[in-house]
C-alpha cells in the first residue's frame, strides 16, 4: 500500500494511505477480491497468479481468512465485487456471502472441476469452475466489461424526452465531458497526470509499465 503523502495540487486529488485505496475503488468499480489459504506473499506462483489477475482488474486485494475476507466484501459499499476461491473454501463461504449485495460474481479455481460443479450448479453467482488461470482471467475480462458498460451513465437518449428530464448523472457527464475538453493542457499539467497515476498504480507492475 503506498503511504508516502504526496504534495498538494490543484488538478489531482492527494492519494496517501487509506485516501489512496478509496481513490482507486471509485474510479476502477470493480474491486477483485482472492481468498485461498495457500496464498503465500513470497511464492513466485502466487505472485505470477496476481500480476494475471492485475492486468484485469488493477484493484486486487488478497486474503487466507475467512472472516476477513468477509468483513471486507461487506465495507465495499460502492462497488462491485468479484471473487475467486479455491474448491474447498468455496463450499464452506457461498452460503455466507452469496447474497451480499456488493458481490456480483463468484468464481472457483481448483484442481476437481467436476466435483465442485455439482454443487456450484445451485449458486446463481458462481460464475464457473476452472483449473485453468487463463479460463479465469477471460471471465473476469468479460465481467469487468460488462460492468464497466452498465456503469456508463452516457446512454442513448430518445428525441421525445426533454433535455430538462434527463437523469443528472446523464447532465453531469456531459458537462464534465465539455469542460474537459475545452482545457488547453500544457506539458506540466501532463507530467503532473503522469505523477499522479504512477502513485494511483503504486502496487500494480503491469498499469506502471504502462504508464
Amino acid at each position: 500500500m503506498f503511504t508516502r503523502k504526496a504534495e498538494s495540487n490543484p488538478m489531482f486529488p492527494e492519494i496517501s494511505g487509506e485516501s489512496e485505496s478509496n481513490d482507486q475503488r471509485k474510479i476502477q468499480n470493480v474491486v477483485l477480491v482472492w481468498l485461498d489459504d495457500n496464498i503465500e506473499t513470497n511464492s513466485e506462483d502466487s505472485q505470477n497468479t496476481l500480476t494475471k489477475l492485475q492486468q484485469i482488474v488493477n484493484n486486487v486485494h488478497t486474503f487466507t481468512d475467512n472472516d476477513q475476507c468477509i468483513e471486507f466484501i461487506i465495507s465495499m459499499r460502492d462497488n462491485r465485487v468479484f471473487l475467486i476461491t479455491s474448491g474447498a473454501i468455496a463450499r464452506n463461504i457461498v452460503p455466507c456471502v452469496h447474497d451480499i449485495s456488493q458481490l456480483n460474481l463468484f468464481l472457483i479455481f481448483c484442481a476437481n472441476k467436476e466435483y465442485h460443479e455439482q454443487w456450484a450448479k445451485d449458486w446463481p453467482k458462481i460464475r464457473g469452475v476452472f483449473t485453468d488461470i487463463k479460463l479465469v482471467c477471460d471471465t473476469l475480462k468479460n465481467a469487468a466489461r460488462e460492468c464497466e458498460k452498465n456503469a456508463i451513465s452516457m446512454s442513448f437518449v430518445t428525441s421525445d424526452k426533454r433535455p430538462d428530464q434527463l437523469p443528472a448523472s446523464f447532465m453531469y457527464t456531459q458537462l464534465i465531458k465539455e469542460t474537459l475538453l475545452r482545457i488547453q493542457f500544457e506539458e506540466c499539467h501532463i507530467r503532473e497526470y503522469f505523477d499522479y497515476c504512477r502513485k494511483l498504480f503504486a502496487n500494480n507492475k503491469v498499469q506502471l509499465d504502462t504508464i
